[in-house]
């Protein structure tokens, strides 16, 4: 997109009654190129922070910087209006166009698919009282798995988010102290990081695998931090955020 080319802010109000989640303001209007919905322009970073959930996006290029962009307001956010509802986690598509946004509510869980681009979320199940859960995303990062309804009277359904076309056709949530990455043709096991006494959550891997981004209560609080992957070189990027759910999306260049 040309600099000079004015860039106008969409607002949205999309109010999903029944998961108690309103959408309160969109990001610049949908990137497209012949119907084609596109990645972001650069390499993003997505997390989750604030006691009232938002989802807050960064350019993540460089990741070394992203200590002072988070210090000098380089982040925008989705504000949303949760009730009872909360925002348990983001999931990015292999081809960076969407992220799956899953939101917990008081006996219930949903999912939601957020265009990466734009951040216009629109809710993927047509009736909101049921719960659904999201599994994975298939190859193409079109089309994703979800299991619709509760142990015992579910369903599992392939979702193709361009057009919300459903077809009827697991995963536990693990806390580790470090992380390590295994090499699957020599079984040799690398440890990347050295936390002591700490948790981490969702590491994410950068669109050139040079880096991970997770969320960490090392510092005291969970909070978004990278680490170089050959290197272990570690970088704490926000600071008491409660920052959590990080995803990085491969742009264009």
């Amino acid at each position: 997109m040309s600099k000079t080319r004015k860039v106008s802010i969409v607002l949205a109000l999309a109010m999903l009654t029944a998961l108690g989640v309103s959408l309160i303001r969109g990001w610049p209007p949908l990137a497209s190129a012949a119907g084609q919905v596109q990645p972001p322009e650069s390499d993003t970073l997505f997390f989750v922070s604030g006691p009232q959930s938002s989802i807050q996006r960064m350019a993540a290029g460089e990741p070394r910087r992203l200590a002072q962009q988070a210090t000098s307001a380089a982040t925008e956010s989705i504000p949303f209006a949760t009730g009872m509802c909360d925002i348990a986690g983001l999931h990015a598509s292999p081809n960076g166009r969407w992220v799956a946004v899953e939101v917990g509510c008081e006996a219930s869980v949903h999912t939601l698919v957020m265009t990466a681009a734009t951040g216009e979320i629109r809710p993927v199940w047509p009736e909101t009282w049921q719960s659904g859960f999201f599994l994975n995303w298939a190859p193409d990062g079109d089309s994703f798995l979800m299991r619709v309804g509760h142990l015992g009277e579910s369903a599992v359904f392939l979702v193709n988010v361009q057009n919300m076309h459903v077809e009827r056709n697991v995963v536990a949530l693990a806390l580790e102290s470090n992380i390590y990455v295994a090499d699957v043709a020599t079984g040799e096991v690398k440890v990347v990081t050295r936390f002591e006494g700490a948790l981490v959550e969702a590491p994410t891997w950068s669109p050139d695998g040079a880096w991970l981004a997770m969320s960490t209560d090392a510092g005291g609080t969970p909070d978004i931090w990278v680490v170089g992957v050959a290197t272990g070189e570690v970088q704490q990027v926000t600071r008491n955020a409660n920052a959590r759910c990080p995803v990085w999306v491969a742009g264009r260049q």
